[in-house]
């Protein structure tokens, strides 16, 4: 629906789509919990953390606030790598996306809840109207041959 307001020198093509999730160490009290029965008000029970200043972070921040989720561990400089030790260690539980997860699958469980937060992708604009240069050409070939 966004292609049709673009102008027409404009070039859009989907780069990636992000599915929200919940991580948990294993042996965590929702594990065996349906990712579909996963709630707010569900996981407000235990302590959540959120990673990073993106923009993706900051709208998380906000729904965790909005839906009364304690999110008493903040990273704002930290590392996904971190967030997983926290798991692993039964000290939180957090959200992310299932590539994160994939990457990690021997270490935490993940719960895709794409109900508790909408999706979000990623495009690659490109302006038919001018010639990129040889590093703009290079970075576009990388982001259309790159798998997820």
């Amino acid at each position: 629906a966004i292609k049709e307001y673009l102008p027409k020198n404009i070039q859009m093509k989907e780069f990636y789509e992000c599915k929200f999730g919940v991580g948990l160490y294993k042996g965590h009290p929702l594990e065996n919990v349906p990712s579909e029965k996963i709630t707010w008000n569900l996981l407000a029970k235990y302590d959540y953390i959120t990673i990073g200043k993106n923009i993706t972070t900051q709208g998380l921040r906000a729904t965790l606030i909005t839906n009364g989720v304690s999110s008493r561990f903040e990273m704002y400089n930290g590392t996904w790598e971190i967030c997983i030790g926290m798991m692993k260690e039964g000290l939180t539980i957090g959200g992310g996306d299932r590539v994160y997860a994939e990457w990690h699958k021997d270490d935490i469980i993940f719960k895709e809840c794409s109900h508790l937060m909408p999706d979000y992708q990623f495009h690659i604009l490109t302006n038919k109207s001018f010639e990129p240069s040889k590093a703009s050409k290079q970075l576009l070939h990388i982001l259309n041959t790159f798998k997820i």
